[in-house]
């Protein structure tokens, strides 16, 4: 009954202490991704006064225009890179993934309007990937065009956060008002196979912390939002080396119990040994002198009742 109650208090502390810790990673996950992008958009910013980009903005220099921002993009190693118009129509692509002239999409040109009016973009969601994205003015004398650079949120970011918090770390895309897809994640494949079927199936709300089992394997799991785009992060602790911790402290009292009970029934051996002896020595002295015999002596090794 004890060693029940235990694991229950164990399991119930487990769990307290998994759901302080998803508190404080939802927090490190924001700051990282903060601090990142904020790294971002000093890098970006230098790059707004290139020469060569500037040049051939002003002449409209297609190709110049294409070849300048490859080579800023090879100099800041982003994940994405665009030039695109006040109005939210692409100029280049350091990937070429997307032709001159196209719409961006809907997320990057609320981030260009946000930015004329200065404000930051939290992590948005476009083309099915989650990225934390950046805008800032060509320096001209009119804002002729927006350096637009980002960062996705992988699974090497998720790694990263995973060293720092302790915590398994996901990103995912919501795809309807309570279904996501994971799209990078720490987790091992089958795991974030796993994973991503509960997400599909619903099973995390924003903000709850709910079991999640894994290859049989339970982890404590939580869904939070990453701004208002779509974007979100997953953080679970498995439940086994939550518990683990105090798990040892049951071992620890299991050892002193069993210690403890060893101790007493020695203690309760040599305390009868102690009282049986020399009434046992007493009682063969009553029968020697019933028998007549004064003479046998009585040998007693202690000092009390009996000595």
């Amino acid at each position: 009954g004890v060693f029940l109650a235990l694991d229950v208090s164990n399991s119930r502390e487990a769990r307290n202490e998994v759901g302080a810790m998803m508190d404080d990673g939802v927090l490190a996950v924001r700051r990282a991704i903060d601090a990142r992008a904020e790294e971002l958009a000093e890098a970006a910013r230098a790059q707004t006064g290139d020469a060569a980009l500037l040049e051939a903005l002003a002449k409209a220099d297609t190709p110049a225009i294409a070849a300048s921002l490859q080579a800023i993009g090879t100099r800041l190693r982003t994940d994405l890179l665009l030039l695109a118009t006040p109005e939210g129509k692409l100029i280049a692509d350091a990937s070429g993934k997307r032709p001159a002239g196209a719409a961006l999409p809907a997320p990057l040109q609320r981030l260009i309007a946000g930015a004329a009016r200065g404000e930051r973009s939290p992590p948005m969601a476009f083309d099915g990937l989650p990225y934390q994205v950046v805008a800032l003015a060509m320096r001209a004398p009119l804002p002729a065009a927006w350096l637009v650079a980002g960062f996705s949120l992988d699974s090497r970011l998720a790694e990263d956060l995973l060293h720092s918090t302790k915590l398994e770390i996901s990103f995912a895309v919501r795809s309807a008002p309570d279904r996501s897809q994971i799209v990078a994640s720490s987790l091992p494949a089958m795991r974030r196979a796993a994973l991503n079927v509960a997400v599909g199936r619903g099973d995390l709300r924003q903000g709850e912390t709910a079991p999640v089992e894994m290859y049989g394997e339970e982890f404590l799991s939580r869904a939070a939002p990453l701004g208002n785009d779509g974007v979100e992060t997953v953080l679970q602790r498995s439940l086994y080396k939550a518990r683990e911790s105090f798990d040892d402290a049951r071992t620890t009292v299991l050892f002193l119990s069993w210690g403890g009970l060893i101790l007493s029934v020695f203690g309760a051996l040599f305390i009868g040994h102690s009282v049986t002896e020399p009434v046992r020595a007493l009682t063969e002295a009553a029968r020697s002198i019933g028998k007549g015999d004064y003479t046998a002596p009585v040998k007693l090794r202690q000092k009390g009742e009996f000595g």
